[in-house]
């Protein structure tokens, strides 16, 4: 095989995994956010009565003021390398304060 054809079968494999949480950049965290955006969003379309727009906005509002940088981070690094419970400790401390994006009972 030559080392070109090689390296482009082999380079996109490379490129997801990440040797450390700090090297996750800005963009991959954006990338991330957008994500968890996305499925909030989806899982929003099974309930007509319910606006998965506003909750899914003060989601993602809510995580960007309880998660520091570093947090972000790990989770994004956690998520890219298939290490979903990794991922899910990073996030469960914050979750529990998205309570407040849930709609009012009347």
């Amino acid at each position: 095989m030559k080392k070109s054809l090689f390296f482009a079968l082999l380079l996109p494999q490379i490129c997801l995994a990440q040797e450390a949480p700090a090297n996750v950049t800005k963009d991959q965290i954006a990338a991330y956010k957008s994500g968890v955006k996305g499925g909030c969003l989806d899982g929003g379309k099974q309930k007509p009565d319910f606006d998965a727009a506003s909750f899914c906005g003060c989601v993602i509002k809510v995580l960007n003021k309880s998660m520091s940088h570093k947090e972000w981070q790990q989770a994004v690094f956690y998520e890219r390398n298939g290490k979903n419970e990794e991922e899910v400790q990073v996030l469960r401390p914050h979750m529990e304060k998205v309570n407040v994006c849930l709609p009012k009972k009347k």
